[in-house]
């Protein structure tokens, strides 16, 4: 194994310089908000110099012609003098490889071939210690690999290096706070660049000197710029030892000896004024050539730049010096400055001094007044200083630092360098203005020392000229005024102002005390003489003279003259804050404000639909205190615009009109609907327009019921007083209303409702077909009449049909319970016996939905009653409790009639309930109690059948109360039979049915009080209750049974809807409800199931009941499945 020491020149050490640069700008959004900015910098850099590294080389060759030597390895072996490992103070790397795939052991060696092996050996900074003689160091490689499959491991002899000392390099990077270029702040002005250093410091800390070390700069590049500044940022130049190098950013140290230090500088530029408020700097050593570990740069540090200085001390270079802070963080800095502070340094970094020399601070005092002729005066030290020490003072600079300093000299005759007094300057956002501070660096001062200054006799401030043309314009309409003038200058009419102040002071009279200390108006300035200026006035009282007069102050302070006189007449303001009261579609009340005027003043206002008079509606002027107007007689949905004005009442003078705002009054209610073109499936609707213009929008809808629940159909809104509906459903009711709205969107209620119906295209009547009764027939005595008839139509459904029995002869004997005209329904069942003796017929009428009508009646049958026969009944008990187990009811019939007939016993039945028929009569029990409830058919008693019997016999079990069934009889009913028929808690009257033994019937009436058992008694009481279907859903072919809870009605009414609101089934229930018990204690209730075909579908009811004229309604729905 062989060594080669070589030096190698490696671009190793990469720098990464990062600066945040904050620029302050005016919003577009306003003139008086000032928004802070950042642009992040980049700055890539580069630093190479010429180091020590070794080669080391291996050669290997393979003799055996048949094997490989597989798994090849080799390892180098680093040790010191004192032959302990060493291979941590060196970076190793295979530089390049011949004959072999690999050296990690997985390489190869083919048969009969020879390998050769190249590593590169650097160095770590410490690997050379201090002796400038080096260390020495023993080298081997370690070889192994596999022969044939067998392992074998051999080593190469020791050779030796030795390692000089190295060098260490320390990098500082200064950079200013603020620099200076255009500020955004002023727009009026473009200020020059004015530019800086970039300075860096190397130090090499080490023992070996850095050969040939050299720094190459890349420009600076925009890393962050998120509110797209107009940012340009350059370097210029580079400086170093003294001189500026040639046209290349590229800076050539040379070789920095151990111990030794240089510096150097770029020149950079930026486009905008601002400061830089953070900056860092990064180093990395390229990884390839060992990284970290071999890294010559130790370290990079960031300092604050006060100045570029010069240690002006005897055997001292020329070369600039840094004067830096290097301990106020920058995010601090620009409160300092702000607030009257100042960045003080605290070592100066000298370019041919390694270690920083300290910098102390003393107090300062300026002295003298400049001004005139006078171009001298004085500064000194107030406090003592150290001996043989640096020493900083700052005061604020005279004159805001307008006055050009020329020199300084100590009071020993020491000309002070002019690198080391100057004037700085720190610009304030917040006035858009600079303060300025007079610096002085100096060494070793004499105690007390004073320095005589000298400044240019053309930089001492001159006050402006006072502004001549100061004039009043208004605007067109008189409500807005300003005054106008040209600038002046810094120094009378020349030098631009930057941070001056304007003075304004008005008055009410021309013979006021002018003066700036009276000025109500001060506001800043930065503009260039001759440039036009302007100042809108606010808050003039109107109807009033007002005087101006103006003042320009400099940065400095000084004032300027007075301004010529300017005068201004301000008219009355018209009023202003337009409020809007109650209206309606022909009424606008209006409430103002007066404005900001002098008296006497009268205001008026007026509404019109354009901007030129006359107005629709005026109001009078009134005196200034009545600010509110109602306008009437308007018109409906019509734009209204306000204007007003105002007068003086004594001059005459009036405002200009001005606009204050305008309204809408509100649609007027549209007139009644009406239909016309009415069709099987549409029809038109109009309606009157209300007074409301043309373009009014009007909305209509339908529904076909008249709450507008379900099925509701809209036109939308229309501009039109008519719209056709249309897909409507054939011979079907609607009800229909119409809104109105304003232009504004304001809407009126709903017209009444009105009811329209589709046409059907049926023409045929409907058909009426009569069952019973019959003509010809006859009834008398307990006969029973069964009212059954059938309304049907081919077409449209039966809207109504009316049925009533109607006596047409009289047989002169009145005996029956019932009027003359009786109103009757299918399925309903009378007692002959409630009717009187004569000729009575059925007739049935029927409407359908086409309005087609049709009547029928039966034909007349017969009615007869034993004439002259009274029959009187008598219940007991007359107290009736529902919840007890008592006695059966005895009914006691006695006849009054002379030669009446005698009582039949068999027959005798309960035929109805409180003038309600009852479907099923309750018969007189038998004499053993047989077919309770039920009448006794077929007992086997003598006389059981009806006609049967005489007067002698009698039938056990009846208890005659004569014995006689001729003058009277006693009979029993089945207690529980009655109790399921009767309501509660009521008078109940109860019919007793029969007949006579010559075939004549008879009929009585009495009454008898129900008590409700306590705590399980129905309620009568007419009330809403429950109501529901069930099942729901119907499923299969389960009929739907209605359920409802309403206690004891006159009627019940029952509707059902489709889905598309077409009524499909109509019904209605009379009568005594049941007494019900479905869980939750019985209940009066009605039930109904809806027989027929029935599709599938959702279906909704209406349920209406009613007692007396007074209605109760309920709604839902429920399914049906099939």
């Amino acid at each position: 194994m062989t060594f080669n020491k070589r030096k190698e020149k490696h671009g190793f050490t990469a720098l990464a310089i990062s600066a945040v640069f904050g620029v302050s700008f005016l919003a577009e959004a306003s003139a008086q908000t000032t928004v802070c900015a950042e642009v992040r910098l980049q700055i890539a850099q580069e630093a190479t110099l010429e180091r020590e590294a070794f080669d080391a080389a291996l050669e290997i060759t393979n003799q055996f012609p048949g094997y490989g030597l597989e798994n090849f390895r080799v390892d180098v072996v680093i040790k010191d003098s004192a032959g302990s490992p060493a291979d941590s103070m060196f970076f190793i790397k295979v530089n390049s490889k011949e004959g072999v795939t690999a050296v990690d052991g997985s390489g190869i060696v083919q048969p009969a071939t020879t390998a050769n092996v190249h590593w590169l050996i650097i160095p770590s900074t410490g690997a050379g210690g201090v002796n400038p003689l080096g260390l020495k160091y023993s080298v081997k490689a370690e070889i192994s690999y596999k022969l044939n499959g067998v392992y074998q491991a051999i080593s190469t002899y020791e050779d030796y290096i030795t390692v000089k000392p190295q060098p260490a390099l320390t990098l500082e990077y200064i950079l200013p706070f603020e620099v200076f270029a255009d500020e955004p702040l002023t727009e009026t002005i473009t200020e020059p660049v004015e530019p800086f250093s970039l300075g860096v410091r190397v130090t090499n800390t080490g023992y070996g000197a850095a050969r040939n070390f050299r720094m190459d700069s890349g420009q600076p590049e925009i890393a962050d710029n998120k509110q797209g500044l107009a940012a340009d940022y350059k370097l210029l130049a580079a400086y170093v030892g003294g001189g500026k190098t040639a046209e290349t950013l590229l800076v050539p140290f040379g070789d920095v000896a151990a111990g030794g230090v240089t510096q150097a500088a770029w020149i950079m530029s930026s486009a905008l004024s601002g400061r830089f408020i953070r900056f860092d700097a990064k180093f990395s050593h390229a990884d390839e050539l060992g990284g970290q570990l071999t890294s010559l740069v130790q370290g990079v540090t960031t300092y604050t730049l006060v100045k570029d200085v010069l240690v002006d001390l005897p055997g001292r270079d020329s070369q600039f010096d840094f004067l830096v802070n290097t301990t106020t963080p920058r995010g601090t800095m620009y409160e300092t400055l702000s607030a009257g502070g100042e960045i003080a340094p605290d070592l100066i970094l000298e370019s041919g001094q390694a270690g920083p020399i300290p910098v102390e601070r003393l107090a300062g005092e300026f002295s003298g007044t400049l001004g005139g002729a006078n171009t001298s005066a004085t500064l000194k030290f107030t406090g003592a200083s150290a001996s043989n020490a640096w020493v900083y003072t700052s005061i604020p600079a005279p004159l805001q630092g307008k006055a050009r300093l020329l020199s300084a000299v100590r009071s020993d005759g020491k000309a002070i360098n002019s690198r080391n007094i100057w004037i700085s300057r720190h610009f304030i956002k917040s006035s858009v203005s600079y303060v300025y501070r007079l610096n002085l660096l100096d060494y070793n001062p004499p105690p007390a020392a004073e320095y005589a200054l000298s400044f240019a006799l053309d930089s001492i401030d001159v006050p402006p000229a006072a502004v001549s043309d100061l004039n009043i314009f208004t605007a067109q309409n008189g409500a807005q005024a300003g005054l106008s003038w040209n600038a002046t200058g810094e120094d009378g009419l020349e030098g631009p102002i930057l941070g001056g102040h304007y003075l304004i002071q008005a008055a009410t009279s021309a013979g006021a005390a002018f003066s700036p200390a009276s000025a109500q108006v001060v506001f800043s300035t930065n503009t260039a003489p001759g440039t036009m200026q302007n100042y809108s006035l606010a808050a003039l009282m109107g109807n009033a003279s007002h005087y101006f007069k103006l003042w320009l102050q400099d940065t400095g302070g000084s004032v300027s003259g007075d301004s010529n006189l300017a005068q201004l007449y301000m008219p009355p303001y018209p009023p202003a804050d337009l409020v809007i009261g109650a209206a309606s579609s022909s009424t606008v009340e209006a409430v103002w404000s007066g404005g900001n005027n002098n008296t006497p003043v009268e205001y008026s206002i007026w509404a019109d639909t354009d901007a030129f008079e006359p107005g629709v509606a005026v109001s009078p002027f009134t005196d200034a205190s009545d600010r509110s107007f109602a306008f009437t007689g308007l018109t409906p949905n019509t734009t209204y615009l306000i204007y007003g004005q105002a007068k003086n009442p004594e001059t005459g003078a009036v405002s200009a009109q001005a606009y204050l705002g305008g309204t809408v009054t509100l649609a007027a209610g549209p007139g009644a609907l009406s239909a016309s073109a009415i069709y099987i499936s549409s029809f038109t609707l109009a309606w009157g327009t209300g007074a409301n213009p043309d373009g009014t929008e009007y909305l209509v809808q339908i529904s076909t019921v008249p709450d507008y629940a379900y099925g509701a159909v809209e036109s939308g809104w229309v501009k039109v007083v008519e719209y056709s509906f249309s897909g409507l459903l054939e011979g079907t009711s609607y009800y229909a209303r119409v809104k109105a709205r304003n232009s504004a969107g304001t809407e009126t209620g709903f017209t009444e409702p009105g009811v329209f119906r589709t046409r059907y295209s049926d023409v045929t009547p409907p058909a009426i077909l009569i069952s019973s009764p019959v003509a010809g027939a006859k009834y008398a005595g307990a006969d029973i009449i069964s009212i059954d008839f059938s309304v049907s139509d081919s077409l449209s459904l039966v809207s109504s049909s009316a049925a009533y029995l109607r006596q047409t002869a009289d047989s002169g004997t009145p005996r029956g319970t019932l009027p003359d005209l009786i109103p009757v329904t299918a399925g309903q069942s009378l007692a002959a016996a409630g009717l009187d003796d004569g000729i009575w017929e059925l007739t049935v009428s029927a409407t359908d939905y086409a309005g087609n009508y049709s009547s029928a009646t039966s034909g007349g049958f017969e009615v007869t009653h034993a004439a002259g026969v009274i029959v009187r009944l008598k219940l007991e008990p007359d107290t009736l409790n529902l919840g007890s187990k008592g006695k059966d009811i005895t009914a006691k019939l006695k006849l009054e009639s002379e030669n009446a007939p005698c009582f039949n016993r068999a027959g005798i039945n309960i035929s109805a309930i409180n003038g309600h028929t009852l479907e099923k009569p309750i018969y007189a029990l038998g004499e053993r109690g047989e077919g309770r409830g039920d009448r006794d058919e077929g007992r086997g008693a003598k006389g059981s059948g009806p006609g049967a019997g005489g007067c002698e016999e009698k039938e056990k079990g009846h208890g005659d109360e004569d014995s006689s069934s001729c003058g009277g009889i006693t009979v029993k009913f089945d207690r529980e039979a009655v109790i399921a028929v009767v309501p509660a808690s009521a008078t109940v009257k109860v019919t007793v049915s029969g007949g006579f033994t010559d075939g004549k019937s008879f009929s009585a009436d009495d009454t008898i009080r129900t008590l409700k058992p306590r705590g399980t008694w129905a309620d009568p009481a007419f009330r809403p209750g429950g109501v529901y279907v069930s099942p729901n859903p119907a499923r299969g072919g389960a009929k739907p049974v209605f359920h409802i809870e309403t206690g004891i009605a006159d009627s019940v009414r029952i509707t059902i809807y489709g889905a598309s609101g077409r009524i499909v089934h109509e019904h209605t229930l009379a009568g005594a409800p049941a007494v019900l018990d479905d869980g939750g204690g019985p209940v009066y209730a009605y039930e109904y199931a809806w027989e027929g075909r029935i599709g599938a579908g959702v279906y909704y009811y209406s349920i209406e009941t009613e007692k007396a004229g007074e209605k109760l309604k309920k709604s839902g729905g429920f399914a049906v499945l099939r």
